[in-house]
């Protein structure tokens, strides 16, 4: 997250603006350039703020490698892992960004976040099998975005099968990204139009 700063602040930009510019998010570069409204930003901070998650991913790919993790299926696919990551963390950053426009300041974006991101996580196969959890969570986690993009980038790095999870991570990927998206850009500008 670039936090911030009050020279950032200063240039009689709209609340919804400064507020837009403090979610909790490396990617909200993306939904202010689709509302058309990011004119007024520093040359060269979209294109910061936009390169920072795939390389955040790449520098925590080369970390694990370091201490021991290798890649069972090969170059092309532990490229397939580094997108599956980038890509889910675009498709939650919508989410990031239209509650960050809903609440107006970072503290309580996060908090808020918190809700729905902490059931997602524990509920998904990211650190049990779907089968080992208990019988009421097993239906919650089998059809969970996390699940998804956890077994598919499992099933890339180490083997398994692709064809569903890729399915079901598509599928999620590009609901949570439209939908989000579209009420981010939607309360981006209702909030810069003054209704």
């Amino acid at each position: 997250m670039w936090p911030v700063t009050p020279s950032e602040t200063s240039r009689g930009e709209s609340r919804a603006s400064n507020a837009f510019k403090t979610v909790p998010s490396n990617y909200s570069i993306a939904v202010r350039a689709v509302a058309s409204l990011s004119a007024r930003s520093r040359a060269g901070g979209g294109l910061r703020r936009a390169l920072t998650p795939p390389l955040q991913t790449v520098l925590l790919v080369l970390i694990a490698l370091a201490i021991g993790f290798r890649f069972d299926e090969g170059f092309v696919q532990a490229c397939g892992v580094v997108v599956t990551v980038v890509a889910f963390g675009l498709a939650f950053t919508a989410l990031a960004g239209w509650v960050g426009l809903c609440v107006g300041d970072p503290e309580t974006a996060q908090t808020a976040l918190l809700v729905p991101v902490l059931p997602l996580v524990f509920a998904s196969s990211a650190f049990s099998p779907v089968n080992r959890l208990p019988g009421f969570m097993q239906p919650v986690a089998t059809w969970n975005p996390v699940t998804s993009a956890v077994d598919l980038s499992r099933s890339l790095a180490i083997g398994g099968p692709l064809l569903v999870p890729f399915v079901h991570f598509a599928l999620w990927v590009t609901a949570i990204t439209v939908l989000f998206t579209y009420l981010g850009v939607r309360r981006y500008r209702r909030a810069t139009s003054g209704e």
